[in-house]
């Protein structure tokens, strides 16, 4: 009810599968490290040759970051500011070049390479342990779309990580894949079946063999993301719905986004 998992075939259109069996890597487990890895040496390779609509939703966030940030600077000018799971910058990167001191967490150090050949300072940390960055340091933390790559067990322990790092008072910004859909009408569960055999048909002679995807995390339900959070101890502060795009929408059938402020 509360988590669901998610395959992939392409991003940014690169095709993961391609990098799955490429790289001999089972396309069953849950991509890791040395799968991003893979992917960000090919997307360097490319130039880093963005898709135009992510662009558009990464720079929709960069908005909601910078509000943040300045909320957070206005009631003191000393905050310190980390982003979990930066991936390659580039929300953080008009930030940076404004002047905001944000530090930088990533898992592998290929996908920073897009910063670095800009030659944008930045303080980086490249590691999945977050015990050994600095402790009760962070005023705000920023995870955004990334909690969907960690197991149930991970997930939790990743909170509890996050927690250790924020001073008291201190605040985690966390967005998500929103799945909370509404009841759908009865209809809709009588022909659910039959929906997805024709999806399935679909995909199936679209490629020469069938072809589910690369497993790429979990979707969770903003119940599982909040119950968990409190308990590694934060409370929540606010939680609202975007669409794609970071524009807050009540209409949860129109809601892509589900974005959480939990407090320390």
């Amino acid at each position: 009810l509360f988590e669901s998992p998610l395959f992939q075939t392409q991003w940014q259109n690169i095709s993961l599968l391609d990098i799955a069996e490429q790289k001999n890597i089972d396309p069953n487990m849950v991509a890791a490290n040395d799968f991003y890895e893979a992917f960000y040496d090919q997307f360097d390779e490319s130039d880093y040759n963005f898709d135009d609509d992510w662009i558009k939703i990464k720079q929709a966030q960069t908005d909601k970051m910078r509000n943040f940030i300045n909320e957070k600077l206005s009631a003191n000018s000393n905050a310190r500011f980390l982003s979990i799971g930066a991936g390659t910058g580039f929300v953080e990167e008009p930030l940076l070049n404004e002047g905001f001191n944000i530090d930088l967490q990533e898992c592998q150090p290929v996908s920073l390479n897009y910063l670095r050949k800009k030659r944008i300072p930045f303080k980086e940390y490249i590691t999945s342990d977050l015990s050994i960055l600095p402790q009760e340091e962070y005023d705000v933390i920023f995870a955004f779309g990334i909690s969907y790559c960690f197991s149930y067990d991970d997930y939790k322990s990743l909170l509890e990580s996050i927690y250790g790092l924020l001073v008291n008072g201190g605040q985690l910004i966390l967005n998500d894949p929103n799945i909370n859909l509404p009841r759908r009408p009865l209809i809709k569960y009588i022909l659910y079946p039959y929906e997805k055999l024709k999806q399935w048909l679909r995909e199936y002679r679209s490629t020469s063999y069938y072809a589910k995807g690369v497993f790429w995390g979990w979707l969770r339900h903003s119940y599982l993301h909040r119950i968990l959070a409190q308990r590694s101890g934060f409370y929540l502060k606010r939680e609202f719905f975007t669409d794609n795009y970071s524009h807050k929408v009540s209409d949860l059938y129109q809601a892509v986004w589900v974005w959480f402020v939990y407090q320390k």
